[in-house]
């Protein structure tokens, strides 16, 4: 009888090392599983990571605080997303760079940067569908353009970048608000303004009786203080 005991805590004993043995086996099989990840995979992912920041630096930049609302803004560009349906600001990035021919994350920033400068204004913007305006002028006539002032946002900007010299020539100009100029004087004079990354809204008012063919030269000059530095 004790022997028969003794047998069964001896099989009881050799199932339950059996069990752990098993369970053991088991956990590492699907720790394998799902830890395991081919190199080339794994190599896809750090690239799709890091091209997804460029995404999300791309949405920062073009003052889009959502993954969607980015989405919708650039899809119908020249730098359409191509994978509207995948996730992340990994699609975003991957597509963008690839159309414009980036092969590192460093040097798709580059070309952004001159991509966007067109549709990127300077000073953020009041909504979606208003801008701040940085410098303000009346075109009175075909050769009179009177100077009405920089905006104090162009301003703050320029003292929070700490851009003392661009800021020293405002402040000078500033004191010369009223003054009358040609469209050449207009452009020599305030050419400085312009920057390569984004574009300045520069607000042209029309008091004069006056027909855009007789403003061409004029409005021509605006429309240059508008563009970025190519």
């Amino acid at each position: 009888m004790f022997d028969n005991r003794k047998v069964s805590q001896e099989r009881v004993i050799g199932i339950s090392f059996v069990d752990i043995l098993i369970q053991a086996l088991f956990v590492l099989l699907v720790a394998l599983l799902v830890g395991y990840m081919d190199p080339t995979e794994r190599s896809a992912l750090v690239v799709k990571g890091a091209f997804g920041g460029v995404g999300k630096d791309l949405c920062a930049k073009l003052n889009k605080d959502s993954l969607e609302a980015c989405r919708e803004y650039i899809k119908d560009r020249e730098f359409g997303i191509k994978n509207p349906t995948q996730a992340g600001y990994g699609a975003i990035g991957e597509d963008i760079c690839q159309s414009f021919g980036a092969s590192t994350p460093e040097e798709c920033d580059k070309v952004i940067d001159r991509q966007l400068a067109p549709l990127r204004p300077c000073l953020n913007p009041v909504s979606e569908f208003v801008l701040q305006e940085t410098v303000s002028f009346s075109v009175k006539s075909p050769s009179e353009i009177v100077f009405l002032g920089f905006s104090k946002a162009f301003i703050a900007k320029l003292s929070d970048s700490k851009q003392a010299a661009t800021l020293s020539r405002v402040i000078e100009l500033e004191q010369s608000k009223g003054t009358t100029y040609t469209p050449r004087e207009v452009e020599l004079t305030f050419d400085f303004i312009r920057e390569t990354n984004c574009f300045h809204s520069v607000i042209a008012g029309r008091p004069g009786p006056f027909s855009d063919g007789d403003l061409r030269e004029a409005l021509g000059v605006m429309r240059k203080l508008r563009q970025p530095v190519k």
